[in-house]
């Protein structure tokens, strides 16, 4: 009786551990045609979109997967991601493999990677700026679409709503583009936004496993002696 209990506590804490393990998709629930970068969980109409944050407590956290689909041989890509700094803020952003060591999107070619960095936009938004390259030696990337990286937010204030979209221009220069492998320039695409769904905080989960799992583990020792 008491193994069948363990075992079931042992499910229990499994489905709990996958949950804070960010996904890794193969396949866009909302594939967009080429040229295309975009958000998922996504919507269809291009550009910015404000996030609905009625509910969400303060401290609670959410992520965002960035797609993209290049038309041409890919040599690289980079994208300022811009948000509400009074109402949520980047905690980190990470590629798409699951060592994080590059993209989904250049799996299969020699890349450069960069570190993301998060900045002062103006004020009233932050910016997360990510990017990869191809290293210049082996094949580009073929025309395609995949994963290019994982965006947490955490909430901060108490606020219905949220703005979260890409920026495209500073003047005439692009800010969030792909580059053609071929002859080096940025691809024109269109961008679309998000609406997203707050995840599980590790920290309580792990302090559900552990109300879970020591109470449970003492009672087993009680009875065994």
């Amino acid at each position: 009786m008491i193994e069948r209990k363990v075992s079931i506590l042992t499910i229990v804490a499994l489905v709990l551990m996958l949950a804070v393990i960010p996904a890794y998709a193969a396949e866009p629930a909302e594939p967009k045609n080429a040229n295309a970068m975009w958000i998922e969980p996504a919507i269809s109409t291009p550009g910015a979109f404000y996030v609905n944050l009625a509910g969400y407590a303060i401290g609670t956290r959410f992520n965002v997967t960035v797609w993209a689909n290049c038309s041409a041989f890919c040599g690289g890509w980079q994208f300022w991601l811009v948000y509400e700094n009074a109402t949520i803020t980047a905690t980190k952003a990470n590629y798409t493999l699951p060592d994080a060591s590059k993209s989904e999107f250049f799996q299969n070619v020699s890349t450069i990677p960069v570190t993301a960095s998060f900045k002062e936009h103006n004020a009233t938004f932050r910016r997360a700026e990510f990017g990869e390259s191809w290293a210049g030696t082996g094949s580009k990337r073929d025309p395609g679409y995949g994963t290019l990286a994982n965006v947490e937010f955490e909430v901060i204030a108490d606020s219905p709503s949220a703005m979260l979209g890409f920026y495209g221009y500073t003047g005439t220069v692009r800010r969030t583009y792909l580059i053609n492998g071929t002859d080096s320039t940025k691809v024109d695409l269109n961008v679309y936004g998000a609406s997203v769904v707050p995840e599980f905080n590790p920290t309580i989960v792990l302090t559900i496993l552990a109300t879970i799992t020591i109470p449970t583990a003492i009672v087993i020792r009680r009875k065994k002696f």
